[in-house]
Formats: C-alpha cells, structure tokens, sequence
C-alpha cells in the first residue's frame, strides 16, 4: 500500500476525513510501512502490510504551537483486516498490544524528525502494560491514540488508547520508553 492509496481510502470514513481535512493536524505516513535499506520495521512494512492484515494507515499530529517542547500527542487511523484475528471477527490481543507499542513509539520517530525529540538517540519499550475493555472486530477502521505523559532524564511515559469510530476506547496502555544512545550492533 502506499502513503496515497491509505489517504484515499480513510478519506473515504467520514469521521476519519475530518481528522484527515482539520486544519490544525499534520498526516504523514504510518512510517514503519516504508521499505527500509537495512531490517527495520520488517514486521510493519512487509508481513502487516496487506489487504488482510492492516489494510490502511497514515498517522497525524496537531501542528506545534510556538515554544511547544514537544509533539505530545500522535494519532493513527488504521483499517485491519481479518488474518489479525485471535477469535472469529476479534483481533488477537497480542495484535493490540503491538498497535499500541507502535504507535506510541512514534511519538519520538516524529520529535526526533522535527528536532524536538526528548534527549538523544532512540527510545526503547520498556514496559507495556495493556487493558483490553472491549473486543476489537476486525474488518474496521480504529484511530490509535498516543500521549507523551511525563520526561523524566531518560524516561518517557506515554498513555495510549485504541477507539472504534464512536469514540469508545476499547483497549489502553501505559509505557514507559527509555531513552538510548544510537543502536549499535
């Protein structure tokens, strides 16, 4: 899928072309869905990256205000597909668990890409604490929903939440991402 073919498509939900259309957002790519030189993000780019799996994905943020220190919210919009599933029409919840750890790990890919990213390096999961609420059917569209909470040294702490297009949460999180040097092998 591409950045355009996603666009089009989610455009295409009213409520997530409201999103799409706000004047105060910033869209860009679900960037874990771009081809890599080296393995990165093989899992987001190759295997979730169909018509089965998630179909659609692009990512938004508010526009930063003057002086804000950070982008402090990230969202998603994603369309998933049936091969995610764990019980007949639900996703698997440790599907859930991987949106959620994803999508709030960009909060520092987009910090870091306009300059205001919280210390150095990468930031890394170091725990994920996951509430699932209600069941997740597959063959629908979700906006994925991360907040930076708290930067502490090397520490941040993000809380996100997974709604269907009514608003209803229906899984949550809470992490706690570290920050690290440049990844060396």
């Amino acid at each position: 899928m591409t950045f355009e073919a996603d666009l089009q498509h989610l455009q295409t939900i009213a409520w997530c072309r409201r999103l799409i259309e706000d004047p105060n957002m910033t869209v860009f790519p679900f960037t874990s869905r771009n081809l890599k030189l080296d393995s990165e993000d093989t899992f987001f780019n190759k295997t979730l990256n169909t018509e089965d799996t998630i179909k659609h994905a692009v990512c938004l943020h508010r526009k930063a205000t003057p002086g804000a220190q950070y982008v402090e919210e990230v969202l998603s919009l994603m369309t998933l597909g049936g091969l995610l599933n764990g019980q007949p029409h639900i996703i698997h919840g440790g599907m859930l668990a991987t949106i959620l750890d994803e999508v709030s790990g960009f909060l520092f890919v987009v910090n870091k890409d306009l300059g205001k990213a919280p210390g150095r390096g990468y930031s890394v999961t170091a725990y994920l604490n996951v509430s699932f609420l209600k069941a997740v059917a597959s063959q629908q569209t979700i906006l994925v929903a991360a907040r930076l909470t708290n930067v502490t040294g090397k520490k941040r702490f993000v809380d996100c939440e997974i709604r269907d297009g009514d608003g209803n949460v229906l899984a949550k999180s809470e992490a706690l991402f570290v920050a690290t040097r440049e990844a060396k092998l």
